[in-house]
């Protein structure tokens, strides 16, 4: 007599007898959701779908009552650790997860719905599924976060190392190559050095280099070309490709407004000219550094090449020469900041009018009376006549050095 096994009624052991269903199922979906999986390579794709049949398992068995350990999740970490290799987002990863657990527990609920189960089982199953879901999302996110913050330093260390050796003028003009750290960074190139120093009255110094560093990393990077960027002695120091369409100050300007408005952190930066490819950074990285250290709140970004022939030359003067110009400037240094502000407008608005008063006034949106005043009690209180150019260039000289 032939015995017949009867079907079984647990619908963890149906859903594993046609599993390779299922897990098709998942996949699918997974890709009509989730954009950033479209451009997995097929082998990437083989991948994903071994996660799937062992995730699938594994929540088969919760749904038959076994418990899941956390020595079973094992294998997601390595699984994860290819997404994140290929630069697949967390956000990404997790809505994979989530559409791939819904379409499994679609597939649970029609099985339960022909078995005709009764309501208490169906909610005792709902439960267990639940727990197997937030058991696996969250081994999955934090693996993801791990494997990402290890890259990361990895990535931040080669970085490191990698400026390190452009500063000490170790990489020579002939055997410069590519290097991962700055990716698509031509080192034959022409670069930029940029050096940028940071302040903040609403968090620590390393969270407001931090923010500035992630802000200038998206304004230097081009479709071609990451930018080398690492924080270091207080500042950050960017290398990135010089596009002679482009104009850096601009862009780093820009980048510096949004940052400032979004975040409250106030971020200055010294712009080298651009130089020839890696062999050559060190040379960069000490016109950024002293760009940076001309920077003024009125001139927050500053290019040494772009500035005026006059302030290049104060660019350059020693602290002696400094502790002199500051000393001829003590009437401005007495002044109080309105007055000063005021003072300052009136001699700049003045020289931009190549001292034309007519000019000058409409500019300034005062008078030509009351211009005309202001130029006379600077001369009463400077000795020097900002009417006369030898005056003018005296007066504007004082005030740069007050800047500073």
């Amino acid at each position: 007599m032939v015995m017949r096994t009867q079907p079984t009624r647990d619908p963890g052991e149906r859903l594993l007898a046609r599993l390779d269903d299922v897990v098709g199922t998942m996949l699918e979906r997974i890709l009509e959701e989730e954009p950033a999986y479209r451009r997995l390579s097929p082998a990437e794709l083989a991948d994903v779908t071994a996660l799937l049949v062992r995730n699938a398992r594994l929540m088969a068995g919760a749904l038959s009552g076994q418990r899941i350990e956390r020595e079973h999740l094992d294998y997601v970490s390595e699984h994860v650790r290819n997404r994140v290799r290929v630069g697949i987002p967390l956000e990404a990863v997790l809505q994979a997860y989530r559409t791939a657990m819904n379409v499994f527990w679609e597939e649970t609920t029609a099985e339960v719905a022909s078995l005709g189960l009764s309501r208490d089982v169906a909610v005792e199953l709902a439960r267990r599924m639940s727990d197997a879901m937030d058991t696996l999302t969250t081994h999955a996110a934090a693996s993801y976060v791990r494997e990402e913050s290890r890259i990361h330093a990895l990535n931040d260390k080669a970085a490191r190392d990698l400026l390190d050796a452009l500063l000490r003028g170790d990489v020579g003009p002939v055997r410069a190559e590519p290097h991962p750290a700055a990716p698509g960074l031509d080192p034959q190139g022409d670069l930029l050095a940029i050096v940028g120093r940071v302040s903040s009255e609403d968090s620590s110094l390393s969270r407001a280099l931090e923010t500035a560093a992630a802000a200038l990393a998206d304004c230097l990077a081009t479709r071609r070309a990451s930018p080398l960027l690492v924080v270091r002695e207080r500042a950050i120091v960017a290398v990135c490709a010089a596009d002679p369409h482009d104009d850096p100050i601009a862009r780093v300007s820009a980048a510096r407004e949004r940052l400032k408005a979004e975040t409250g952190v106030e971020l200055s930066c010294g712009i080298s000219s651009p130089c020839g490819g890696f062999a050559h950074v060190a040379a960069a990285y000490e016109e950024a550094s002293l760009a940076v250290s001309r920077a003024t709140d009125r001139r927050p970004v500053v290019s040494l090449a772009a500035l005026p022939a006059l302030e290049h030359l104060l660019t350059g003067a020693t602290n002696t020469t400094r502790a002199l110009l500051l000393k001829k400037a003590g009437w401005l240094a007495g002044q109080k900041p309105a007055a000063l502000a005021t003072t300052a407008e009136t001699l700049r608005g003045f020289a931009r009018a190549h001292m034309n008063v007519t000019r000058a006034a409409a500019d300034l949106h005062i008078h030509e009376n009351t211009l005309r005043y202001r130029l006379r009690r600077i001369r009463e209180s400077s000795g020097h006549d900002p009417q006369t150019f030898d005056g003018l260039v005296e007066l504007l000289c004082l005030l740069e050095v007050l800047d500073d």
